[in-house]
Protein backbone atom coordinates (compact mmCIF):
# COMPACT_ATOMS: atom_id res chain seq x y z
CA UNK A 1 0.00 0.00 0.00
CA UNK A 2 1.04 3.74 -0.73
CA UNK A 3 0.54 7.02 1.04
CA UNK A 4 0.72 10.20 -0.56
CA UNK A 5 2.87 12.87 1.65
CA UNK A 6 4.24 16.25 1.05
CA UNK A 7 7.95 17.28 0.92
CA UNK A 8 9.42 20.39 1.15
CA UNK A 9 12.88 20.45 0.20
CA UNK A 10 13.90 23.19 0.46
CA UNK A 11 13.91 24.85 -2.65
CA UNK A 12 11.19 26.49 -4.99
CA UNK A 13 13.46 25.65 -8.61
CA UNK A 14 10.30 26.79 -10.15
CA UNK A 15 10.39 30.77 -9.03
CA UNK A 16 14.16 31.01 -9.24
CA UNK A 17 13.56 30.35 -13.16
CA UNK A 18 16.01 27.35 -12.71
CA UNK A 19 15.90 23.58 -14.00
CA UNK A 20 14.87 22.22 -17.21
CA UNK A 21 14.87 18.84 -15.91
CA UNK A 22 13.21 17.20 -12.62
CA UNK A 23 13.52 13.38 -12.11
CA UNK A 24 12.39 12.26 -8.39
CA UNK A 25 13.21 8.60 -6.43
CA UNK A 26 10.53 8.03 -4.02
CA UNK A 27 12.28 5.17 -2.47
CA UNK A 28 15.77 6.37 -2.48
CA UNK A 29 17.94 3.81 -0.72
CA UNK A 30 21.24 6.27 -1.35
CA UNK A 31 23.05 4.09 -3.96
CA UNK A 32 20.69 3.74 -6.86
CA UNK A 33 18.71 6.22 -8.54
CA UNK A 34 15.48 5.03 -9.94
CA UNK A 35 13.20 7.78 -11.46
CA UNK A 36 9.50 7.41 -10.29
CA UNK A 37 9.08 10.87 -11.99
CA UNK A 38 10.33 12.79 -15.04
CA UNK A 39 9.18 16.18 -15.69
CA UNK A 40 11.00 17.87 -18.79
CA UNK A 41 9.03 20.71 -20.60
CA UNK A 42 8.19 20.56 -24.17
CA UNK A 43 9.68 24.24 -25.11
CA UNK A 44 12.88 25.91 -24.39
CA UNK A 45 10.81 28.89 -22.42
CA UNK A 46 8.62 26.37 -20.15
CA UNK A 47 9.20 25.70 -16.71
CA UNK A 48 9.22 22.43 -14.63
CA UNK A 49 6.16 22.06 -12.99
CA UNK A 50 7.99 22.32 -9.59
CA UNK A 51 5.24 20.26 -7.39
CA UNK A 52 4.59 16.60 -7.84
CA UNK A 53 2.42 14.11 -6.32
CA UNK A 54 3.49 10.44 -6.22
CA UNK A 55 2.95 7.60 -4.25
CA UNK A 56 5.12 7.19 -1.49
CA UNK A 57 6.23 3.68 0.29
CA UNK A 58 4.01 3.25 3.62
CA UNK A 59 6.44 3.94 6.95
CA UNK A 60 9.77 5.88 6.49
CA UNK A 61 11.71 6.20 3.24
CA UNK A 62 14.00 8.40 1.49
CA UNK A 63 13.30 10.89 -1.38
CA UNK A 64 15.56 12.34 -3.92
CA UNK A 65 15.29 14.87 -6.40
CA UNK A 66 17.42 16.11 -8.98
CA UNK A 67 17.10 18.85 -11.13
CA UNK A 68 19.75 19.34 -13.92
CA UNK A 69 19.30 23.13 -15.95
CA UNK A 70 20.40 23.44 -19.67
CA UNK A 71 23.87 23.04 -18.83
CA UNK A 72 23.87 19.68 -17.50
CA UNK A 73 24.87 21.05 -14.13
CA UNK A 74 22.81 18.97 -11.60
CA UNK A 75 21.61 19.77 -8.08
CA UNK A 76 20.48 16.47 -5.71
CA UNK A 77 18.42 17.10 -2.74
CA UNK A 78 17.79 14.08 -0.69
CA UNK A 79 15.39 13.68 2.74
CA UNK A 80 14.20 11.49 4.53
CA UNK A 81 10.70 10.91 5.21
CA UNK A 82 8.39 9.21 7.90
Amino acid sequence: MTTHREVWLGRDHRRAGHGDLAKIDTACKGRVFNVALSDMPERKADLIAGRYELPAPKGPTGVAVKITDMLGEEVLVMAEIS
